[in-house]
């Protein structure tokens, strides 16, 4: 028997590779959490956010649409927070493209200081999302009343109604 045969014989075949980890739902929530803001980016160079929002705004369960809403309520929150300076694009523009999905997501907390993990858990847990800051900074309203549909709040201050029109522009 050749010593190549007789030692694989004594040592058995070598193992296999044991399967990739699956994705764990953290790593899924991260992904949607990305996609729901590059969707929000793509709609707000595009200048089809306002339609964006009218329709996520009719279906919260989707999480694709709440994703997209978390990123426009968090765009308003990052406006806030640094005085209109910054926006949700200029936090992840700093980060760069990041091989670590956690990056953009510690960027954002530490501008704006909320626990963003522990939000979108609860946003998820709950089905619902309070849209009245995001509402209120942007001087936007519900056209119905209804959770469904955006347009200009008539009563919005001075401030937030320059806002929306810099932002509708």
């Amino acid at each position: 028997m050749p010593m190549v045969a007789l030692l694989l014989a004594c040592v058995g075949d070598p193992a296999p590779e044991p399967p990739p980890d699956p994705p764990s739902t953290a790593d899924e929530a991260g992904a949607r959490s990305m996609r729901g803001w590059l969707a929000y980016l793509r709609a707000e160079r595009d200048g089809t956010l306002l339609a964006a929002l009218s329709s996520a705004s009719a279906d919260e369960t989707d999480p694709e649409r709440r994703e997209l809403l978390l990123a426009w309520v968090l765009d308003a929150e990052v406006r806030r927070a640094t005085g209109d300076r910054q926006g949700l694009r200029e936090v992840l523009l700093a980060v760069g493209p990041s091989l670590d999905p956690g990056e953009p997501a510690s960027a954002i907390v530490a501008v704006v200081g909320r626990d963003l993990p522990g939000w979108q858990a609860q946003v998820a847990a709950t089905g619902r999302l309070d849209l009245g800051p995001a509402l209120q900074w942007w001087g936007m309203a519900f056209a119905d009343g209804d959770r469904t549909g955006l347009a200009p709040d008539p009563g919005a201050s001075p401030i937030a109604a320059a806002r929306r029109a810099r932002w509708l522009r």
